[in-house]
């Protein structure tokens, strides 16, 4: 099974890697914020599902086409996960339920000024046959 998740993240709650947040209780506002749009964007496209394990892969659009990295959207993007787990998509983002999120550049922009879109990519990873770890 395969299912997709966009969320579009306004220039307010855009959290990343290399930037300043503002103080403590602002950036646990974003965080709760983001939870919220994960929580409500899973219940709208993936009501009633639910993975023993899954796969997640964030694909990240940007306002424009300049350079960018990915990755510092992790803070942006493990909020809405944790909402996906408060939809029930997964009893727990941890290491034994998720695998990922692997993050890639989506082609394209909002064309919007700081908008940011995450389209998640969520395969169950149930029956892939996982390597033993060192």
């Amino acid at each position: 099974m395969r299912i997709e998740l966009t969320v579009d993240v306004p220039p307010a709650h855009w959290v990343t890697e290399n930037g300043p947040h503002g103080s403590h209780w602002a950036l646990s506002r974003k965080r709760r914020a983001l939870k919220e749009l994960g929580y409500l964007r899973c219940l709208n496209g993936a009501r009633g599902v639910h993975m023993a394990k899954a796969h997640v892969t964030a694909y990240v659009q940007y306002p424009s086409n300049n350079r960018a990295d990915p990755t510092n959207a992790g803070p942006t993007a493990k909020p809405i996960i944790d909402g996906f787990t408060w939809a029930g998509l997964w009893l727990d983002d941890d290491s034994a339920h998720v695998l990922g999120p692997d993050f890639r550049r989506e082609q394209g922009t909002t064309g919007v000024k700081g908008l940011h879109r995450i389209r998640f990519v969520v395969e169950d990873a149930s029956a892939v046959a996982v390597g033993r770890e060192a």
